[in-house]
């Protein structure tokens, strides 16, 4: 009886170490495989590469929860005869084609829709695209499904890719960087406040010893006092804005101006 308490009592003891050893790590989050972060924007792109002229295409694309379509765009291929989309589903968006009269060239690769995402979640998201229905000149079946479908001679890639651009934040209009004497040593250096930002970089130069400021630092207020200022010193000050999305911190451009204290 005391071997078998023994054992019981070891294997309770065991799945608690095994529990507390390997805590449940948190989940990334992806489109399509690739890191993204929340507030980022995200181009998906399917492209298509086929051995014959194509008549007419039937296709959706599903996307996951987390991702606010903001655009798509299709290939000219599918204009050239009567083309009709509906991008206003839930989470899908439907097209299709005919194209008798000039058929639809996708002998070399082509993009044959982009879609532009806002990333609102986070984890794994993803898109699909789902060729139901696309039929060469001679006949010849390339959807996904039916009968003699040569659907596997089809190349069909995607790419994914962040656009980083769009996060960059606004920078200070030079105009609005002025300064204004505040005492005998003192001078206040000012510009007209940047929206949907987390703050400002600040790089001071000074020419002269004498500023008791960081040669560096970041805030959110619109101005800076530099103090001990001497006459006719010349003070170089550079800020660029800064913004957070998720793990990154994206930056706009420096404006810089050279100030003399008068």
């Amino acid at each position: 009886m005391r071997k078998i308490i023994s054992s019981i009592l070891t294997v309770i003891i065991l799945s608690t170490m095994f529990v507390v050893g390997f805590p449940a790590s948190a989940k990334a989050t992806t489109l399509n495989g690739k890191a993204v972060s929340k507030g980022q924007i995200v181009t998906v792109t399917y492209r298509i590469k086929a051995p014959k002229l194509m008549e007419d295409i039937q296709a959706h694309v599903n996307y996951s929860s987390g991702l606010s379509l903001k655009s798509v765009s299709y290939s000219s291929e599918m204009k050239k005869g009567s083309f009709v989309e509906n991008h206003n589903l839930t989470r899908q968006i439907r097209f299709n084609a005919v194209c008798i009269m000039k058929p639809m060239n996708f002998k070399k690769a082509t993009n044959l829709i982009s879609m532009k995402f806002k990333i609102t979640g986070n984890g794994s998201m993803k898109t699909s695209l789902n060729l139901i229905c696309l039929d060469a000149t001679d006949g010849t079946n390339y959807g996904r499904t039916g009968a003699n479908s040569q659907y596997n001679k089809l190349n069909i890639s995607t790419v994914t890719k962040g656009l980083a651009s769009s996060v960059k934040p606004k920078a200070i209009n030079k105009k609005s960087l002025k300064s204004k004497k505040v005492t005998k040593s003192s001078m206040k250096v000012y510009w007209k406040k940047v929206s949907k930002i987390n703050g400002y970089h600040i790089k001071i130069n000074a020419r002269v010893k004498g500023v008791s400021i960081n040669n560096q630092r970041k805030q959110s207020t619109n101005s800076i006092l530099l103090k001990n200022v001497k006459k006719g010193q010349k003070i170089k000050v550079s800020i660029r804005t800064y913004k957070k999305s998720g793990k990154n911190v994206y930056y706009s451009s420096w404006t810089t101006k050279t100030f003399v204290f008068k």
